[in-house]
């Protein structure tokens, strides 16, 4: 139903930018905790050459990442040490996003036709073929998990609608939802497989996905993909290189989300937008702050819920005030970052095998 409404790492500092930032309005740190003043990032060598868009910060350990040319890599030491494989008879497969949950099983998904997907039980010694599709029109963007069984997918349209599949036993197995219950995009109207973010999972069953080209728009499930609600959303729009690129919630009703323009990154303008109602309506975020095409934006938890770091190739901003103020921290050419659950720092990938750990300063 559709509602519309291997190595050792470089100890290399990039740098870290100490700013004092605004803490107005919901920006408070919860239970006293200080106020983040910039982050600093370290460059690390993931071992590999091959463009990177996926990853997933596990633990403060444990880190996973996926790119082109059938490329995978994992740390168990916090970056001290990367190993990078390619998975066999998948050379040529560009792995856009992984969803790990530990260090020996993860989930990869490859974009294009023929899409495929890969899951390892073993910590990358082995990769099992679970999903295939040779439609011509496929082209995965992202995937997300609501624990370590269930997990969901999404493509640009096939069919005339967006294709959603499903998986119930962690990744073993994936089924198309039944095209009654897809979304019909407007013409022209795709997403973005940028970051592994155009798609986000919460709590038991709460999906969204995000889109752009000819509509900038916000699809929305309560019930992992069963039902759809629809809003527009205020970034620019209209150019296949236009649109949303990422989309984060904090909770059901406050989210945000970010892109712009792929072949204009540095053009400031429409992209960034907030909500309050669950994206019913949307505040401009970030006008005048926020530097350009931004391709992936995290939620941090805990006493930290209000604070946001979004980046793209053309720079990074943070925000401690739920995306009412934000400041720029100098990093460049990310496509995708990833918070470790419950911590203020991550990881964050980007072309000819780049990797960096972030973590906040107070």
């Amino acid at each position: 139903m559709i509602r519309v409404v291997m190595n050792r790492c470089f100890s290399l500092v990039v740098v870290a930018l100490v700013v004092m930032a605004a803490t107005v309005g919901c920006g408070e740190p919860e239970d006293g905790a200080p106020v983040i003043k910039g982050f600093e990032w370290r460059l690390q060598n993931g071992g590999t050459e091959a463009n990177l868009r996926g990853v997933c910060a596990v633990s403060r350990e444990i880190a996973w990442f996926s790119g082109s040319d059938g490329t995978v890599g994992k740390t168990v030491d916090g970056g001290a040490n990367w190993e990078s494989f390619r998975v066999p008879g998948a050379e040529e497969v560009d792995f856009r996003d992984i969803e790990a949950f530990d260090d020996m099983v993860a989930v990869i998904m490859g974009v294009a036709s023929p899409a495929m997907f890969y899951k390892t039980v073993d910590g990358g010694e082995s990769w099992k073929l679970v999903y295939k599709n040779n439609a011509e029109e496929v082209f995965f963007n992202s995937m997300g998990f609501w624990d370590r069984k269930n997990g969901i997918a999404v493509s640009d349209p096939v069919g005339g609608r967006f294709l959603l599949v499903r998986t119930a036993d962690g990744g073993d197995t994936w089924k198309e939802i039944a095209p009654r219950h897809s979304p019909v995009p407007v013409p022209g109207e795709a997403q973005f497989a940028a970051s592994g973010t155009c798609l986000r999972t919460r709590g038991d069953s709460d999906v969204w996905f995000v889109t752009g080209g000819a509509a900038a728009r916000l699809f929305y499930s309560k019930d992992r993909g069963e039902g759809w609600d629809v809003f527009d959303a205020p970034i620019i729009e209209g150019a296949s290189s236009e649109g949303i690129f990422s989309v984060a919630f904090r909770d059901g009703l406050c989210g945000i989300v970010t892109g712009g323009d792929y072949k204009k990154v540095d053009q400031p303008l429409d992209v960034a937008a907030m909500t309050h109602d669950g994206g019913k309506t949307w505040t401009r975020a970030g006008e005048g702050q926020i530097g350009g095409l931004r391709e992936c934006a995290v939620f941090f938890d805990g006493p930290y819920r209000d604070c946001l770091l979004a980046i793209g190739p053309s720079g990074a901003d943070f925000s401690v005030n739920c995306g009412v103020d934000w400041t720029a921290t100098p990093v460049k050419d990310i496509h995708s970052i990833s918070a470790v659950p419950g911590e203020t720092s991550g990881w964050g990938v980007g072309a000819a095998g780049k990797i960096v750990h972030f973590r906040a300063m107070f």
